[in-house]
């Protein structure tokens, strides 16, 4: 006859994390052992196991493990079990019963023994973070109803440590020229420049359409019937890139292009000329000029600047035509040997290009926090000032790109 009643006396449980830190991505294992150093027996056992917010549950990783008889964990009478805990804000495992053997002189209990893995996930801040376990079961003398703690409450901590790919902001920026002090860097490259002529075939004298490149001419062939032929500008001829004009740099590119043809008139004719990035260019027959921009070179993003000139000439009884398209537009470039300083000491400076890299700084929130680049205008060539905000001041975040550049331009 049983001297003791179910569920009579306190549980021990003990909890240790196999490992003390981890990073975003890690798993860990916890290990959480349930003693029962009473002679009674405990019915419908539970582990209730309180993990922080940032870690989750990986499934399928549970072990649960009742001693047997014996009461010794990795013996022959070791019952086994993998079952998954319900999952909800806390773990709740259920442990089942934990028998009493043996007689009056000598009770031998079993214990039970409960692995199981969680992940660290990108929810996850830094610092400590403590898992809580505590053993469950009905009142004394019950083997059902409201369950009550019936242990003391085990804890493990894991301190979550710094990633260098998810914890570090990556900062970059530039130094460069702003001709129109709007803070922005401009290209000056014209891409894809197509010209288009509205021109009578009966006046255009076939087979004359020219591109003239470094003293070279260049036929290009008529459009039309080979009765009334156009010109090849007629249907729009696409002129391509045309670079810009630089301070500090020797570019290679083409920044013009001349094109001829003739006629049999002097009777002027209406053509257009645009670009991709928004520039439309007509010239009227008359020789009046209208700019119709718009995307970014009507934004001031684009610092390409056409100058259309149409000259005629003549030549026996015919006209001989030239159209010259040139980009005479000034590039924003970077401005190289400027030094950038940060309130931790770091000190940058520009490359050839303007462009600089602030080492990668650990943002310990992931919220971010503000981080503070100043320009050292001592080190700007003679003549400049900063027209940006100096210092900048902006919010870095772990695992994104900031750009913090500065525009200066002369001071007149």
């Amino acid at each position: 006859m049983k001297r003791f009643s179910d569920n009579e006396g306190e549980l021990l449980v003990t909890k240790e994390a196999m490992q003390t830190d981890a990073q975003v991505g890690d798993v860990v294992e916890y290990e959480v052992n349930i003693y029962n150093n009473n002679e009674s027996e405990f019915r419908n056992v539970k582990l209730v196991d309180r993990f922080p917010s940032g870690f989750a549950y990986v499934p399928g990783s549970t072990e649960l493990v009742n001693s047997g008889p014996d009461g010794e964990f990795d013996t022959g009478d070791d019952v086994i079990r993998k079952e998954d805990p319900s999952v909800t804000q806390q773990l709740t495992f259920n442990v089942g019963d934990m028998l009493a053997y043996g007689g009056e002189e000598k009770t031998i209990t079993e214990k039970v023994r409960i692995r199981y893995l969680l992940r660290v996930s990108v929810g996850a801040t830094f610092g400590k973070y403590v898992n809580s376990a505590t053993a469950k079961a009905p009142p004394k003398g019950e083997s059902g109803g409201v369950l009550v703690d019936k242990s003391n409450t085990a804890t493990a901590t894991v301190e979550v440590l710094p990633d260098k790919v998810f914890d570090t902001a990556s900062i970059i920026g530039k130094v460069f020229e702003d001709h129109n002090k709007d803070g922005f860097q401009a290209d000056a490259t014209a891409y894809n420049v197509v010209l288009t002529v509205d021109l009578d075939s009966s006046d255009y004298v076939p087979n004359t359409t020219l591109l003239v490149d470094k003293g070279k001419e260049i036929f290009i062939a008529d459009k039309g019937h080979s009765s009334s032929p156009n010109s090849a500008l007629a249907n729009g001829v696409r002129v391509g890139k045309l670079f810009g004009t630089s301070s500090n740099r020797t570019l290679k590119g083409v920044h013009k292009r001349v094109y001829q043809l003739e006629t049999k008139s002097d009777k002027g004719f209406h053509f257009t000329v645009t670009t991709d990035s928004g520039s439309r260019i007509e010239f009227a027959a008359n020789g009046e000029i209208s700019h119709f921009h718009s995307g970014d070179k009507a934004d001031g993003l684009s610092a390409e600047e056409l100058d259309i000139t149409r000259n005629l000439y003549r030549d026996g009884d015919k006209y001989l035509w030239e159209i010259i398209i040139e980009n005479k537009g000034i590039y924003e470039d970077g401005i190289p040997g400027v030094r950038l300083m940060t309130v931790e000491g770091i000190v940058i400076e520009t490359d050839q290009f303007g462009r600089f890299h602030v080492p990668d700084q650990w943002v310990l929130d992931k919220k971010g926090k503000q981080f503070l680049v100043k320009l050292d205008t001592d080190s700007l060539p003679t003549g400049m000032k900063v027209f940006s905000e100096n210092p900048r001041v902006q919010v870095i975040s772990p695992n994104k790109l900031t750009k913090f550049n500065f525009s200066v331009s002369v001071d007149k």
